[in-house]
């Protein structure tokens, strides 16, 4: 007797084909067929270019996907477009179609070279020193020698990446501080010759300058500002007549040299020399009521008078702070409003709260009455206004009627030194103030 396992049953099977077809027909097939078959099917070489095919597919899925992740992270600047500066003028935000409308500044070519040389540049100024345009007007030149511009839509995104792959390529990033240092310094990582990465950051306030970064001079800035608008009297002219029309050539109109001068000597960022150059002090009424619904407007009142009280002083958060908690304000409510007119260019920076111009601050007006109708009733608050304008006298040439109305004895002393209480100012007589002063005058100093 022969014992036969499995391993052998299936030798035997394979030797017999037809023995499976006899007795197992649902488990046949055509072995002579299934090798003709195997036969036709692609050859080694066949099978690698198969393989090859597949391959590229799959590089051109991954790719097509991937640009499509790309564009919701980075979007594409072009230089094609131009205006003139009058959103510079009304404060609005600027992008690549304000670069050759807006003067050159002296730090492009400084950071072009940079770029060139080192392939990532950080661009850091304060608010409102023009370090965007700059930055676009850098783009706006590489773009013109074929460079593709691509801005991060947005800073806050947690994973910029993919990075764009058309080369080559300027990657931009905009408010760069609010971008986490790592991340930051990831996209600087890939910079070569055929991607740059240009970032711009807001730092200088809180002492942070990057080593190797480009500083923009904001007051350099107004400079070169004031001399391009200069040079092209006509086109600014017609620009600067459109946002106020009381800038002009005729006999009752502001000669626009006398405008650009007094914008040029007051302003020490081009923000500012914007909002003089276009009379933004006129749109206070406009200001005073954005900041009403956002709840800042007794804040930034608070900030035009004690403005006009020191003559154009600097002040700060915490001198603004204390005089808003005279009045039973929040601190936490405070920090918010000044930090929401600082986002709205009201006031110049958290550093220092004046509002843009001191125009601007004597014309706010129901806010400004509202606060000096509570600070003079309010003792504490009237002794610090009081403290305001006496460190301030001997700067004081000609004395304020409001600030006058509030600080009686600062006044008195004021004319005692032989100096005016100036009743008409920005083309408008103060009437009913100036009869309050004369009243107390006459009732505390007859003399």
């Amino acid at each position: 007797m022969t014992v036969l396992g499995w391993e052998d049953i299936q030798h035997l099977l394979s030797r017999h084909p037809n023995v499976v077809q006899d007795f197992y027909p649902e488990h046949a097939f055509d072995i002579p067929g299934l090798l003709n078959a195997l036969r036709e099917l692609p050859s080694g070489e066949d099978v690698r270019q198969l393989l090859e095919h597949v391959r590229r597919f799959a590089e051109i899925e991954s790719v097509s996907n991937g640009a499509a992740a790309n564009e919701a992270i980075w979007v594409r600047e072009t230089f094609s477009e131009s205006r003139d500066f009058g959103p510079a003028l009304l404060g609005r935000s600027l992008g690549p179609a304000d670069a050759v409308a807006c003067p050159r500044l002296q730090e492009v070519d400084m950071t072009i070279s940079q770029l060139r040389r080192g392939f990532f540049v950080r661009l850091v100024g304060g608010p409102g020193s023009g370090k965007s345009i700059c930055a676009f007007q850098v783009g706006g030149e590489l773009a013109a020698s074929g460079w593709k511009v691509f801005r991060l839509r947005d800073t806050a995104v947690q994973n910029p990446f993919p990075l764009p792959t058309q080369s080559p390529a300027l990657l931009l990033i905009d408010d760069a501080h609010l971008m986490g240092g790592g991340t930051l310094q990831r996209i600087e990582e890939t910079a070569d010759q055929r991607r740059m990465v240009l970032s711009v950051l807001n730092s200088v306030e809180n002492g942070r300058i990057d080593r190797g970064a480009v500083l923009l001079d904001s007051k350099r800035a107004v400079k070169t500002i004031a001399t391009a608008l200069r040079a092209d009297f006509q086109r600014t002219l017609t620009t600067v007549r459109r946002i106020d029309s009381d800038v002009g050539t005729n006999f009752l109109s502001e000669p626009l040299e006398r405008r650009i001068e007094h914008a040029e000597s007051t302003s020490d960022r081009p923000w500012q020399f914007c909002f003089v150059l276009g009379g933004g002090w006129k749109r206070s009424k406009e200001a005073a009521d954005a900041a009403r619904v956002a709840e800042a407007d007794l804040v930034i009142a608070a900030a035009g008078m004690i403005q006009i009280a020191s003559r154009d002083a600097p002040l700060s958060p915490n001198e603004l702070q204390a005089f808003c908690r005279q009045h039973g304000m929040a601190t936490e409510k405070v920090a918010k409003a000044i930090a929401w007119l600082v986002g709205q260019r009201l006031v110049l920076s958290e550093m220092d709260c004046r509002c843009p111009h001191q125009r601007f601050a004597d014309n706010l007006p129901h806010e400004a009455e509202i606060f000096l109708t509570v600070t003079h009733h309010d003792k504490p608050a009237r002794e610090m206004m009081s403290e305001v304008v006496f460190r301030n006298l001997g700067r004081i040439e000609k004395f304020s009627p409001r600030v006058a109305c509030i600080v009686t004895k600062a006044a008195f002393a004021h004319v005692e030194a032989g100096k005016p209480i100036r009743l008409a100012q920005h083309g408008h007589c103060a009437w009913r103030f100036g009869a309050v002063i004369v009243s107390q005058l006459r009732r505390n100093a007859p003399a």
